[in-house]
């Protein structure tokens, strides 16, 4: 019997739905690497469902420009195998950079390279399915990526610049 994704014999699971939700939050003017602190923070919540019935969670970018991308691409997924991470950077190609660049002062930030466009899109697209992939082994992502580093992870609040450490089961459920 032919071995299918995460070792089922005979079963592949396979991406069934794409949603891409742009989101905005407050960007308090801390530490940006571009240098430029806008009132909000665009991002994209990725969610990816599978056959399986499960559902893999990441974010992106979320401006103008990485959005159409994201929904450039979304479309050419469906159907592939949550395990299959060559096949999404062959489906995602060279759509970012064939598409048309987004109306002045909706990009990214000011002076933003749009060669990095794909590898902000395949970024978007492969932190959900390595999620999915670690639910459909029944694993914390960590165990998936070769285990956890450190038992705790520190912390900062910026507002009262306290520190504190979040146990690694906090987060991986």
């Amino acid at each position: 019997m032919a071995q299918g994704a995460m070792g089922d014999p005979g079963r592949r699971v396979r991406i069934v739905d794409i949603k891409v939700t742009p989101i905005a939050f407050r960007d308090p003017p801390l530490r940006n690497a571009a240098g430029v602190h806008e009132p909000y923070a665009l991002r994209s919540i990725i969610e990816i469902t599978a056959s399986n019935g499960q559902t893999g969670l990441g974010e992106g970018y979320g401006d103008a420009a990485s959005l159409m991308a994201l929904e450039a691409v979304a479309p050419r997924l469906i159907g592939l195998e949550i395990t299959d991470l060559n096949g999404l950077r062959n489906s995602i190609g060279e759509t970012p950079a064939g598409l048309p660049p987004p109306p002045p002062g909706q990009e990214l930030a000011p002076g933003s390279d749009p060669a990095r466009q794909g590898a902000r899109c395949l970024s978007a697209f492969e932190v959900p399915l390595l999620d999915l992939q670690a639910e459909t082994a029944g694993l914390p992502l960590h165990a998936l990526l070769g285990g956890a580093v450190r038992r705790e992870v520190p912390t900062r609040c910026s507002a009262r610049q306290t520190i504190s450490a979040v146990p690694i089961t906090a987060i991986s459920g």
